[in-house]
């Protein structure tokens, strides 16, 4: 909820993000957009 408050330019809102593990983009939101595009990547849909 706390991510809400801040505007997110770079990637997408936790709540669009279908894995869990993306609530770690609090600590580090840029490491945490690149490993998702990476496992976009590597799981292509």
């Amino acid at each position: 909820m706390t991510s809400r408050d801040q505007p997110n330019p770079k990637g997408p809102p936790k709540s669009t993000s279908p894995c869990p593990g993306i609530s770690n983009s609090e600590s580090s939101p840029t490491l945490n957009y690149q490993g998702i595009l990476n496992r976009l990547k590597q799981f292509p849909r």
